[in-house]
């Protein structure tokens, strides 16, 4: 009986691997697709030309005033697409 489970079990490792290959890929493709449409959405609200200049004058802040800029670096994050 435990032979035959076995059995069952090697002979469906293929459909399993696959069916979760599948899925997977699934997953993966949507979460591409959300993160291309993100940045889209972000890049007409907010052009990377924008950003760039909006992060150069936040990095000469910074320069200008070490004592503030330590506590906005803590909250800073990259814009750089």
């Amino acid at each position: 009986m435990a032979e035959q489970a076995q059995k069952t079990a090697q002979n469906a490792g293929g459909g399993i691997e696959g069916a979760t290959n599948g899925i997977l890929s699934t997953v993966e493709g949507w979460g591409t697709w959300a993160a291309n449409k993100g940045r889209a959405v972000v890049d007409r609200i907010f052009p990377p030309e924008q950003r760039s200049a909006f992060l150069a004058k936040i990095q000469s802040f910074m320069l200008k005033n070490p004592k503030i800029s330590v506590s906005i670096e803590s909250y800073s994050f990259d814009m750089r697409v």
